[in-house]
């Protein structure tokens, strides 16, 4: 009975002295605790612990023991070496795209308008190649379905500060209003491996009002871009170009035709 006793304090001993305590805390992206959290070592799945309701744990832990694993029925299971630190934080990622969000963005860009008449050939030239810079203020709405694709539509009011040569040789130089209604399907290319940033690509039909031209059209739209933050608050950087053909209906231009193109950079601010 001794001997019995003797043998299981010196195991109780060589463990203690051969385990080590791990603590810290669990978040999910945005700094927010997360409480129900399990951490397990590797390996030894019967030695686990959960966080509690700001997110802290502690577990003890064999000294062989390499890595822990956290885990949420929320988020992407998380596997991480330990070394030989004894605190450690985490933070999960969801394991689900935010699908719905609404967002703000500005650009600016360069482009151009070439106004001609096409049907009057009895004139020399009639034509005036508009030059312009473009400042554009925009709301969008996304929706996420899948990893990889994305709706987004955009409301958009573009002031195209304008310079152009006359017919007489002479500078001339305003502002030129565009309204724009887009809707774009954005394909994501995942370039991290929990899928939270991404490069996209997206093309879609966009109505156009030019106010200078008093003139209704149906372009395209193709843009490019870096999303960072898939699951959450996104910002999203891009370069976009669009192309339209119309018809002038203004009164000293009734029946001119025009060709409209630009190109731009921007960044978008989802919530």
């Amino acid at each position: 009975m001794k001997q019995f006793a003797l043998i299981s304090l010196f195991i109780l001993f060589y463990v203690s002295i051969n385990a080590r305590t791990i603590t810290g805390r669990v978040s999910k992206l945005g700094g927010e605790m997360i409480t129900g959290a399990k951490i397990s070592a590797k390996d030894a799945p019967s030695i686990f612990t959960f966080s509690d309701s700001e997110g802290f744990y502690k577990i003890e832990i064999p000294e062989e023991i390499k890595a822990l694993i956290f885990s949420h029925t929320d988020f992407l299971t998380k596997e991480v070496e330990i070394g030989k630190i004894n605190s450690l934080n985490v933070v999960l990622v969801p394991n689900k795209y935010k699908k719905l969000g609404f967002g703000v963005g500005i650009t600016y860009g360069k482009g151009s308008t070439l106004v001609y008449n096409e049907s009057n050939v009895n004139v020399v030239d009639t034509s005036v190649l508009i030059n312009h810079g473009s400042l554009s203020f925009d709301a969008h709405l996304f929706y996420r379905f899948g990893k990889r694709y994305e709706l987004q539509g955009i409301i958009g009011d573009d002031f195209n500060f304008m310079k152009y040569t006359d017919s007489l040789g002479i500078l001339q130089t305003g502002v030129l209003n565009r309204f724009t209604i887009a809707v774009l399907v954005n394909f994501h290319f995942n370039v991290a491996k929990n899928g939270n940033y991404s490069i996209y690509t997206g093309l879609g039909p966009q109505f156009q009002h030019f106010g200078f031209l008093n003139s209704n059209v149906i372009g395209i739209r193709l843009q490019a871009g870096m999303s960072l933050n898939n699951y959450g608050f996104n910002t999203k950087l891009f370069i976009a170009g669009d192309i339209s053909n119309g018809v002038a209906n203004l009164e000293n231009l009734e029946g001119f035709n025009y060709k409209y193109s630009s190109f731009k950079i921007g960044i978008i601010l989802t919530f």
